[in-house]
């Protein structure tokens, strides 16, 4: 059957037709493939910079605490940014040699966190991207006083970021 319906299109008219049709979903794809990748770039440069955003306000909020080492303080403002906000998947607080003072784990912060880096690996601001068991995190540290006080770590959960990508992505085809 197949065949036949290709064979009807002998006909230069046909042919033309076909053509355009062709070239069109070939132009479409083409194009929804660019705007899907620079809508997934920006939005992921938008989650990083929105990161480095919370970790720069926490540095700011947090320093004297971590120096008077005011812990309680410090679980109550982490506690309280992570429920502000449900792409924040963790943040844990450390001090100068790397062992944490607060955190949002209902254990404790995973050892692999903890040996991702260094103090000395992070001068100013560092960026990871990781694969967990159920979804991919985006993981900035940044140093509080170049690390001399301490650390921040945010981990922002890039399930979300993925959906409004796919969502916007099935509405262009759509």
């Amino acid at each position: 059957r197949f065949l036949n319906f290709l064979t009807g299109f002998t006909t230069l008219r046909a042919k033309i037709v076909l053509s355009f049709i062709t070239l069109t979903l070939l132009l479409g794809m083409v194009t929804s493939w660019l705007v899907y990748s620079q809508i997934t770039r920006n939005s992921r440069d938008t989650l990083i910079k929105k990161g480095k955003s919370i970790t720069q306000a926490m540095v700011e909020s947090s320093r004297h605490l971590v120096l008077t080492d005011n812990t309680i303080r410090l679980q109550e403002l982490i506690d309280a940014l992570k429920l502000s906000d449900n792409e924040i998947n963790y943040i844990y607080i450390a001090d100068y040699e790397f062992k944490p003072l607060a955190h949002t784990f209902n254990e404790n912060v995973p050892d692999d966190l903890l040996r991702l880096t260094s103090p000395n690996d992070v001068l100013e601001f560092k960026y990871l991207y990781l694969k967990t068991d159920d979804d991919f995190i985006h993981h900035i540290i940044m140093p509080i006083d170049q690390g001399k006080v301490g650390f921040i770590s945010l981990g922002l959960s890039d399930f979300y970021r993925r959906q409004r990508v796919g969502s916007i992505l099935r509405n262009m085809v759509m």
